[in-house]
């Protein structure tokens, strides 16, 4: 009698050590369920499909964006506001980044034609045009005279 206790003891042990080892992996997967169950596309997109049929600029830099289908209508003001400024940031980002690789190609070729003498080069290079960083530019002339 006092083995069979000692084993079920032990049984029910064991049982409580696999619970414990297998929880992480539990909240693991609860967590991943969790994750799934709120996720929600985003309302737009900065490039047409067929889930982001209608065009929309925004109203400072006119920069397009598309809205899914019927979303316009059930947007608040407040709303379209937060996703116009959330566009017109990622696009002057976008810029900035540009700008500085169109630069940085800029003073690269000029100083390979100092390296090796080359007026060409250098002429060619202070030719070279940034186009990103004249829209930049643009973009914030505009912002300033809003």
């Amino acid at each position: 009698m006092t083995v069979r206790c000692d084993f079920e003891i032990a049984a029910g042990g064991m049982a409580i050590d696999a619970v414990l080892a297998l929880s992480p992996l539990l909240l693991f997967l609860g967590l991943s369920l969790l994750a799934s169950l709120t996720y929600t596309e985003p309302v737009y997109n900065l490039q047409q499909s067929l889930k982001y049929p209608h065009q929309y600029l925004t109203r400072n830099l006119e920069v397009r964006l598309y809205l899914k289908y019927d979303i316009h209508t059930k947007l608040i003001n407040k709303e379209m506001l937060t996703i116009e400024t959330s566009v017109e940031e990622l696009y002057l980002n976008n810029l900035k980044e540009s700008c500085v690789r169109e630069r940085a190609y800029k003073e690269n070729v000029m100083w390979r034609g100092r390296l090796y003498e080359d007026h060409k080069i250098v002429q060619n290079s202070r030719e070279l045009e940034t186009p990103s960083c004249d829209t930049l530019s643009r973009a914030y002339n505009k912002l300033a005279s809003v």
